[in-house]
């Protein structure tokens, strides 16, 4: 156990075996990594051609199929890729959770792993969403079943809920966790749901991910938590979507339209991403300027 007591004073908290194994895991993987770099480097056009075989024989390219091909046309992309790491960006009311939980249901139906690391959604929650998406019956019915819903409603809610636990699919309720806790749940989670298929990791929202050093800014913490989950989706090559409650500011412009600035950490913390998707309701703040308009340029 030497190399377990050298790794546990690196953490904060009191490590359970579990987690000493998953840690010294990791440290046999960056050393094996650190020793092919150093004996073997393959030119950049083997590498290409190593991706294109592969994505050849898997008829197309490797990663979680999107479900709306709205998205698929902006990202040019006809799935969110193995080994990329994507962002998505809005403010409150701007269906954020909604399109959350379609991206997951339709990787999970098509499946799949998928796990989703939530800050806000309990599993029950999540579940209800995807109920009141797929059967349209609302949230509302499904919290009072015997008083608003039918027994074919009911019915259609219990298959669903049996169905969801038959599939590769977590959720886990976050409280307090920072970026390495986040990525150990991934790690486990890929580990033993692995089929062959790409995983998806969601995390909702790179706000609540508790920092290393409170004392950090806004772009450090958001650079040290993107650089993490880069690393991680490229390592087990899952594609890992993080979700960005949009500052106030931006939504105080002239022109409310997202960009990168309105970004947790500002514009430089998109370095890490490979794509970001800025969902913006134009109607919702011309509702807004029309109830605090004073004059009618306003």
């Amino acid at each position: 156990m030497a190399l377990a007591g050298a790794v546990a004073p690196e953490t904060d908290t009191l490590l359970t075996l579990a987690d000493e194994i998953e840690h010294i895991e990791q440290r046999l993987k960056e050393l094996k990594s650190r020793f092919r770099d150093t004996t073997s480097i393959a030119s950049p056009g083997a590498s290409d051609l190593s991706m294109f075989e592969a994505s050849a024989r898997r008829d197309g390219v490797i990663g979680v199929p999107i479900a709306l091909q709205e998205i698929a046309k902006v990202l040019s992309e006809p799935v969110f890729e193995a080994g990329n790491l994507y962002g998505l960006l809005s403010s409150s009311g701007e269906g954020k959770s909604s399109l959350t939980m379609q991206l997951i249901y339709h990787a999970v139906k098509e499946g799949h792993p998928v796990l989703f690391l939530s800050y806000d959604l309990s599993a029950a929650q999540c579940v209800r969403q995807m109920i009141a998406q797929v059967h349209e019956i609302s949230v509302r019915q499904q919290r009072e079943p015997m008083k608003l819903m039918s027994q074919t409603e009911q019915d259609q809610c219990v298959m669903f809920a049996t169905w969801v636990n038959q599939q590769p699919f977590d959720i886990i309720r976050c409280q307090r966790e920072g970026v390495d806790r986040l990525v150990t749940y991934a790690r486990r989670f890929i580990k033993k749901r692995a089929n062959g298929k790409t995983s998806f990791i969601v995390i909702d929202h790179i706000g609540k991910v508790k920092p290393r050093d409170p004392k950090l800014s806004a772009d450090r913490i958001s650079g040290e938590v993107t650089v993490e989950l880069k690393a991680l989706a490229d390592e087990t090559q899952a594609s890992v979507l993080i979700l960005n409650q949009r500052n106030s500011f931006g939504t105080r412009r002239d022109n409310p339209r997202p960009i990168a600035a309105d970004l947790y950490g500002g514009e430089g913390a998109k370095a890490d991403y490979d794509a970001i998707l800025y969902l913006y309701r134009a109607e919702k703040y011309k509702a807004e300027r029309v109830a605090t308009a004073a004059t009618g340029s306003d």
